[in-house]
């Protein structure tokens, strides 16, 4: 953690110079192309799932970790087995890392619904979000984007799949005034009448 912090005020150290020698150049020039990646590299998300018995007691808890390729701007699957019945709670991890490899922020949504694969329906659909381990160059703006509502997962039947969107909106900033960079954090949940779900991160 002192290492973390000795980089990020040196990094800060760095910038104060070049905001300093770019307030001598003409208005119309922009910051070094260098600085804006500052926070351009991705992190690993993860996916916690637990699971209720009937009488709303937790059973167990799965932590699934998933990896960014370098090159690829989101991370997608399915997750779940089919069950007659149940109640689950799934929560969608989404990092952001620094160029120097320490974490930026996590972006967390989560889901909790039950179901009846018989009946094709969800009910008791609750959901939530929290931020987690924000960089102090990290400022947060918002959301801008909160979208739930019920789909049609099975032809017919209204109520048989929960969609569950959030997008939230940083900017990586080194004073009050001079921002670098934004990111834009999304977490998808599809959640169905058989248990199962399908997720999507994006940055």
């Amino acid at each position: 953690m002192k290492l973390q912090k000795l980089i990020h005020l040196l990094f800060a150290t760095l910038i104060s110079v070049v905001i300093v020698a770019a307030g001598n150049a003409s208005a119309q020039e922009r910051p070094p192309e260098a600085i804006q990646i500052q926070t351009a590299g991705l992190g690993d998300d993860e996916i916690i799932v637990e699971t209720y018995d009937g009488n709303g007691e937790l059973v167990s808890t799965e932590i699934h970790q998933i990896s960014y390729d370098e090159f690829v701007a989101f991370s997608q699957g399915n997750g779940g087995s089919s069950s007659a019945s149940g109640c689950r709670k799934v929560t969608v991890r989404n990092e952001k890392e620094t160029l120097l490899g320490f974490t930026a922020y996590w972006f967390n949504t989560w889901t909790q619904w039950c179901w009846n694969r018989a009946n094709r329906t969800i009910d008791n659909v609750r959901t939530g979000w929290y931020l987690e381990d924000v960089d102090q160059f990290q400022v947060w703006q918002g959301l801008i984007v909160d979208s739930r509502y019920y789909f049609y997962w099975q032809s017919g039947y209204p109520t048989s799949g929960y969609y569950h969107e959030k997008q939230g909106h940083f900017k990586n900033c080194f004073t009050d005034t001079y921002c670098i960079a934004d990111s834009y954090p999304r977490n998808q949940l599809w959640s169905h009448s058989d248990g199962t779900w399908r997720w999507r991160t994006s940055d």
